[in-house]
């Protein structure tokens, strides 16, 4: 959703060429194929589909050619939502690995502060050492790297939660569904084709 539009295209970390290729691979066609329940292949379905990126603009229009007009329109709502779906697993399994990540770092500084504290404690009474000085330094960097790995985690958490909520739009959302065409596309022996509109990218 926040993806910036440069003369058709996004600068930062989504690229909508890119995008448009994720869109006709197999691995979306594959999610769509076993929608549409018609027997299909993920690989007979990704050489009827097209996507275009209009002009400035966020946007990955989807067409499908298919032989009747319910096919085409069914087809096409299908890769736009097999595409989303694909993009929220792909955000979410990089979001869950970040949150495993940050768990044990949190471990592994849990485990360093308490050592830390207690060989601090067993300085009692000996004055400030220089052993003390670099024990107490380890300790304070130890719970400034706890601390923002806490603050970290509890940011992705409930982030993650969000996004697998039913119906999230972060990753984006179908903005014009698929509607039957009236009329074969040209020439006139050829399938008939119907585009939907996906925006918004994570």
């Amino acid at each position: 959703n926040n993806a910036n539009s440069v003369s058709g295209r996004t600068s930062g970390n989504v690229n909508m060429d890119n995008e448009a290729q994720v869109a006709t691979s197999t691995q979306v066609s594959a999610i769509a194929a076993r929608a549409l329940h018609d027997g299909i292949t993920a690989q007979q379905l990704s050489k009827d589909i097209s996507v275009a990126v209009p002009p400035n603009t966020t946007f990955l229009q989807m067409k499908c050619g298919m032989s009747t007009p319910y096919q085409a329109a069914a087809c096409a709502d299908a890769i736009g939502r097999a595409y989303l779906t694909q993009r929220r697993a792909n955000a979410a399994n990089g979001i869950r690995g970040e949150v495993n990540a940050q768990n044990q770092r949190i471990t592994q500084l849990t485990t360093k502060v308490t050592v830390l504290k207690a060989k601090l404690a067993s300085f009692k009474g000996r004055g400030r050492t220089t052993s003390r000085v670099r024990v107490q330094l380890s300790l304070n960097a130890a719970q400034q790297g706890l601390a923002a790995a806490q603050a970290d985690s509890a940011k992705l958490v409930p982030f993650l939660q969000d996004l697998n909520q039913p119906g999230n739009t972060m990753v984006g959302q179908v903005v014009t569904p698929a509607t039957r065409p009236t009329s074969p596309s040209s020439p006139a022996s050829r399938p008939l084709g119907t585009t939907s509109s996906v925006r918004g990218l994570l």
